[in-house]
């Protein structure tokens, strides 16, 4: 009997629908790879096991080594899929019995050894977050990113109910393209009826806008210093450093071994934690620094940046939700205020910009 089941094959990020079916032997799998093409594929079962973390509502199959296939099945019908044949466990030596063994002197030296490796993990989870985080961002392709980045953004809205403005959102993309700010990322706008103060960046190119902060702002300028600081989370992989590192409990494993199937999988099952990440200060001030530089080079005044800041609350302010995922402090509207000063600027006339910016408003 056929089950469902989602395959993520190795370094592909996107998951594809399968059909599995079990024998005593072997799990073969059917899917439609990226390119159209049909596959069928054949696990044994003596190479397969239960992955060490599953997502909601699924039990995860691992196969392979690195980077491993996972097989995502519903746990409403593993048991289906359990009946062709159970697993069976390795056998034990006869003999050996458990009192034994934990009186032995190798179980003495794996209580030394694995309290070692317990504290050098605790080190290293308490340490190396942001060093891991970002090796495992570069580990990820520009254009591996850009599909992550669709698939996260496809669950984001789907689960989240966005009501996106479709006129808002064609005019803010036509203005953000007339800034002629360039970026690897092919940088897409997303305008959604919200009265928060509020916008978000995604990985590989996508961008959150609030109404609510469209409708604070009093100047073009101001638009555009968000969208360039949203672009340069992306452009400079904040974002996916950041996600990467709010998951890191689950995918520590698979960063270490560049396993981009393994991270993807779980990134895209945390897709969620995108509206409530926080930037670290370092993040923040490199972003301010594109926004103000990408801004005098287009011949946009770079103003614009400490315009949008009057509307947002500095250290100590309680305003909930207020672009949350941006810590405001005084300190850093002083150093982008400085940083507008020290760099010399040129305004070009861009009336479309202004014509643009009437429509969004």
């Amino acid at each position: 009997m056929d089950v469902e089941a989602r395959l993520y094959a190795g370094r592909v990020s996107q998951a594809h629908t399968a059909l599995v079916r079990r024998t005593d032997q072997l799990i073969t799998i059917r899917y439609t790879d990226e390119t159209g093409t049909e596959r069928l594929v054949d696990w044994p079962v003596s190479a397969t096991r239960l992955a060490d973390w599953s997502p909601a509502g699924h039990t995860r199959l691992q196969f392979g080594p690195f980077p491993h296939q996972y097989l995502d099945i519903p746990t409403s019908t593993y048991g289906v899929f359990m009946q062709q044949g159970a697993l069976q466990p390795k056998p034990v030596r006869p003999g050996f019995g458990l009192y034994a063994f934990m009186m032995s002197r190798v179980f003495m030296w794996l209580l030394v050894v694995g309290g070692g490796l317990a504290v050098a993990g605790w080190l290293l989870y308490a340490y190396a977050p942001p060093f891991l985080s970002l090796r495992a961002a570069r580990l990820v392709p520009i254009e591996q990113e850009v599909s992550l980045g669709k698939i996260m953004s496809e669950n984001l809205f789907r689960t989240n109910d966005f009501a996106v403005d479709s006129t808002r959102t064609e005019a803010i993309n036509q203005y953000w393209r007339t800034t002629g700010i360039p970026t690897r990322f092919p940088v897409r706008i997303a305008v959604v009826r919200n009265r928060e103060i509020n916008a978000f960046a995604v990985p590989g190119g996508q961008v959150v806008v609030y109404s609510g902060i469209l409708n604070r702002m009093q100047r073009h300028e101001e638009l555009a210093a968000l969208l360039a600081h949203e672009a340069a989370h992306i452009e400079q992989r904040h974002t996916l450093q950041q996600l990467i590192r709010s998951v890191l409990t689950w995918g520590s494993v698979s960063l270490l071994f560049g396993d981009v199937g393994g991270i993807s999988a779980v990134l895209i099952d945390n897709a969620d934690k995108l509206l409530s990440l926080s930037y670290s200060r370092q993040h923040e001030t490199e972003a301010d620094a594109f926004a103000v530089a990408e801004l005098a080079r287009s011949g946009i005044d770079p103003r614009g940046t400490t315009w949008l800041m009057a509307h947002l609350p500095t250290e100590g302010d309680v305003v909930p939700s207020m672009l949350r995922s941006h810590p405001q402090t005084a300190a850093r509207v002083e150093a982008t205020k400085t940083l507008v000063e020290q760099t010399p600027y040129q305004r070009v006339d861009k009336p479309e910009l202004n014509r643009l910016w009437q429509s969004i408003k």
